[in-house]
């Protein structure tokens, strides 16, 4: 059987990026730190990515997307480019979570014991927390918890007791409140970083017939301002329920 080819990209977080690879391996990728504009980028990167490998659409046998959490904008973006992509060539798409995305980045870690915990930037005075048990049975450690929410400072007393490896784009942010609780932490810099280039292994492995959903995981309500109401009364704005 053919090693498949996959598209993979990541708009959920402070950065865009895209890769390509075979059979798990990486072929090429590109990554861009950015709070906005990931829609405006991310055709452009995959066609640099297209021409360096020569490769075209056609050639694409699965393309991978993250689902969230993470920012609302972005993971829509994503999202919709990935459906797009899927029904104008007729290819499957794997959509994997970010907590799955971060730790994909440090599975070697597993073998030292420490519980992993991904940590996902909510752009809020919060992270968004998913833990995975360290174990020496591989099929404890695909158990996660489920996931949550919490400050930086809530983090020592709703972690699991014991070292601990965080990886994610809100790692650095829960680091030095958990070392100033005594805790044994590990952040190496590279775990920081999402990168689309660890969905490749992900998505290679995928069954195709039982593919995870395509749709976003939110751990909290979007932020929106609903629009003022018009009081009839006196023909102006406001009401009940309206911004003040």
């Amino acid at each position: 059987m053919t090693a498949r080819t996959v598209l993979a990209f990541d708009c959920a977080g402070r950065a865009l990026s895209v890769a390509l690879g075979r059979g798990g391996g990486l072929l090429a990728a590109r990554r861009e730190e950015r709070l906005r504009g990931h829609g405006e980028r991310l055709f452009g990167l995959i066609e640099e990515l297209l021409a360096e490998t020569g490769l075209d659409y056609p050639d694409i046998d699965l393309i991978a997307v993250t689902r969230g959490p993470g920012s609302f904008t972005g993971l829509r973006i994503g999202l919709a480019a990935a459906r797009g992509l899927a029904l104008a060539r007729g290819r499957p798409v794997f959509a994997a979570t970010t907590f799955e995305l971060a730790m994909a980045g440090v599975r070697s870690a597993q073998r030292l014991n420490r519980h992993i915990v991904a940590l996902i930037d909510s752009k809020r005075q919060e992270l968004f927390v998913q833990i995975q048990a360290a174990s020496l049975d591989p099929a404890d450690r695909q158990t996660a918890a489920t996931p949550f929410a919490a400050a930086p400072e809530q983090l020592h007393d709703l972690l699991p007791p014991g070292q601990l490896l965080l990886c994610g784009d809100g790692a650095v942010a829960a680091l030095e409140p958990l070392r100033s609780r005594g805790r044994d932490v590990q952040a190496p810099p590279e775990t920081a970083r999402l990168d689309a280039r660890w969905l490749l292994p992900l998505a290679a492995a995928a069954d195709l017939d039982r593919l995870p959903t395509v749709q976003p995981l939110y751990l909290r309500p979007p932020d929106v301002t609903l629009p003022k109401l018009r009081d009839t009364a006196n023909g102006g704005e406001g009401g009940p329920g309206a911004d003040k």
